[in-house]
């Protein structure tokens, strides 16, 4: 194709067809935005009043704005993966945020625009978006949320105004070149937690959370504007995904398929503001950027739109908690959800989707499942998610994980089962805060009515292990093996250390061996074995495997492995310092705080700076269990009264 071949110039005027501009002579500046969880029908664009969202208004004075833009998937890494191919979930293989990835021989818009001459810069707000999963295929600079493991929410996500920041920066290096720039923002994305200023105006609510988002946005347009290169940018603005604020009984995202979580904002402004201020009507989808952006005639959302419904999928109900996925199409009247039990709206009177009407439109609703069972709808198997996936993902309101259904089993229908979702999410923040007994009860509870909710054993896994309970911890585990044979290998190293807690180093060695062969094994591996070969006291082996091939990135308990073994060679100055590194960048590691304050009495020949550490590491971790470690760590080193100091912080 020509326009695969030419540089971005020739773009530009591919890009500008059907417009009253003449081509530029040079390529544009190419920028797209992505405002996650928004939903259209928040902004005072589309007719809502009760948030103030300047930016975004401006921009829309200056744009096309799309009135019936939807998503393809109500979860940020499928959608974000068919924005920038052009390629619906179906094609592009990506259905779920965990145990998925983009493989390289998708074309996405970076890759497209690099080559023809694009400087490419990628700055995401979210763990979600990290480029392991592929999605930064094609930039030059992929600027991600760091990756130190921790469930603590801040790590897994940043605010807008420091992702800009960052973009900005890059911007002041781009040079004369022309550039593509991605920007996420993660606002407004629960926990709806907006400044303090905006607080006080909207309370800590989702509209709040837009106003911060439009604020950040308002920072990007403010830096295009000063280095002059906003005129002639080619801006595009969307979202990935709406939210559903309990419209039809589901608080977020993710599990059902109503216009709420799927019909979102899209506005493209056009160098030197052609087209200014038009409205399209037409329904288009967000895999309809792509070609856009690379100027592509067909499928484009400057050329004459072609009469199609929009497909949109969630298959998080069937991969993460045992349901039945949900599928769908749209058009300009009727939305047509195909699931256990199809429903249809009609949009022009029923906009809001109250009222059913598939069972008195029998030949309206074949005619949609019919055209809907001509996309494919076979779904590929989830790789293995690694346990601190899970975690930073949990820690996101993701609940769940992948669970290995049959593909032709008859499953529940997810609207059907909100309630059980919800008491699972009411259990984890229990578990995030620390109340383990109270968070065991009601993952019990859990599974008294879904006793196959894989992640609530696994959870309860987790709880029980901390509550220093290995062997029940142990049977949990085995439990959510059972229910999903695939994701045995994944649970095979937390089985791993538990064993090693119980004593069966032989049982140990043999999970790990399984985790081994597992695909998708990682480094992690090497640390379980340096822990079992600790525990068989041989320090000199297991600092061998901890050091052999180390990797590029931190990996959680590596250091610790390492600490403990140069330890036991009374190396205590080498040992300390791993045990700092390894609490620097884990701060949840326990054992890993109390044997750094262990070697740190050993090398001070000071108690108090050992109780310092231990003062450190309630700090990071204010609950029950983490008083009791200080107290068993400060009587092991002989410390009565420092020990009896503590008792008040024990429940």
């Amino acid at each position: 194709m020509a326009a695969e071949r030419t540089l971005a110039a020739a773009a530009l005027a591919l890009a500008l067809a059907g417009c009253d501009v003449a081509p530029r002579p040079s390529p544009p500046p190419v920028v797209l935005v992505t405002i996650d969880t928004l939903r259209a029908d928040r902004l005072p664009a589309y007719g809502y009043s009760a948030v103030s969202t300047p930016a975004l208004d401006a921009l829309r004075r200056d744009a096309i704005q799309f009135d019936n833009a939807y998503s393809h998937c109500p979860l940020t890494l499928p959608s974000h993966a068919s924005l920038f191919t052009g390629l619906l979930p179906p094609q592009h293989g990506v259905r779920s945020n965990i145990g998925y990835r983009l493989e390289p021989t998708h074309r996405t818009i970076a890759a497209a625009l690099s080559k023809r001459g694009y400087a490419t810069g990628g700055f995401v707000s979210s763990y979600v978006l990290r480029a392991a999963t592929g999605i930064a295929a094609g930039f030059d600079r992929y600027d991600e949320v760091p990756a130190a493991a921790t469930t603590a929410i801040g790590d897994v996500q940043r605010p807008g105004r420091e992702t800009v920041a960052r973009a900005t920066e890059w911007l002041a290096g781009v040079g004369a070149r022309p550039f593509f720039l991605f920007v996420h923002l993660y606002e407004p994305h629960s926990p709806y937690t907006p400044p303090e200023r905006l607080r006080l105006r909207y309370g800590a609510t989702y509209d709040g959370e837009i106003a911060e988002a439009d604020a950040a946005f308002g920072g990007l347009i403010a830096a295009l504007q000063a280095r002059g290169l906003y005129d002639e940018a080619l801006i595009v603005v969307t979202s990935d995904h709406g939210e559903g604020l309990s419209q039809h009984g589901e608080d977020e995202h993710g599990i059902l398929l109503y216009r709420e979580v799927l019909h979102v904002p899209l506005f493209v402004k056009l160098p030197g503001r052609a087209r200014a201020g038009e409205r399209v009507t037409a329904p288009v989808g967000l895999d309809q950027v792509f070609p856009t952006l690379t100027a592509a005639r067909e499928a484009s959302l400057l050329g004459a739109l072609p009469e199609r419904p929009i497909y949109s999928e969630t298959f998080y109900p069937r991969l993460h908690l045992g349901w039945s996925e949900l599928r769908s199409l749209v058009d300009a009247r009727r939305h047509y959800i195909n699931g256990p039990r199809p429903e249809l709206y009609d949009l022009e009177a029923d906009p809001g989707e109250t009222n059913d009407v598939a069972p008195g439109a029998g030949a309206a609703a074949a005619s949609y499942g019919a055209r809907l069972a001509t996309i494919e709808s076979r779904l590929g198997a989830p790789g293995n998610a690694t346990d601190e996936e899970r975690e930073r993902l949990a820690a996101l309101g993701y609940v769940g994980t992948t669970v290995a259904v049959g593909q032709d089993a008859v499953l529940p229908n997810p609207r059907e089962r909100l309630r059980v979702r919800d008491r699972m999410k009411s259990a984890l923040v229990l578990s995030r805060a620390g109340m383990d007994e109270r968070a065991a009860a009601a993952l019990r509870g859990v599974m008294v009515s879904e006793p196959g909710f894989f992640d609530a054993h696994v959870e309860l896994a987790a709880v029980l292990a901390r509550l220093e309970r290995p062997a029940e911890a142990l049977a949990e585990y085995r439990a959510a093996a059972a229910l999903s044979p695939v994701l045995a290998g994944s649970l095979a190293l937390p089985m791993a250390r538990l064993a090693i807690e119980t004593r069966d180093l032989a049982e140990a060695e043999r999970l790990v061996a399984a985790a081994r062969a597992a695909p998708g094994a990682g480094p992690e591996v090497q640390v379980v074995t340096g822990e079992i070969l600790l525990a068989r006291g041989r320090p000199r082996e297991a600092l061998a495997v901890v050091g052999r091939d180390a990797p590029k990135a931190p990996v959680p308990g590596l250091e610790f492995v390492r600490g403990d073994a140069l330890a036991r060679l009374e190396r205590t100055a080498e040992a300390r310092q791993a045990l700092a590194a390894e609490v620097a960048a884990n701060p949840g590691h326990l054992r890993a705080w109390a044997s750094l304050a262990l070697v740190t009495a050993l090398e001070t020949r000071q108690p108090t700076d050992a109780s310092a550490v231990l003062e450190s590491m309630y700090r990071a971790n204010p609950r029950p269990a983490t008083a009791a470690l200080a107290v068993r760590t400060l009587r092991f080193m002989g410390e009565t009264a420092a020990a009896a100091a503590w008792k008040g912080r024990l429940h």
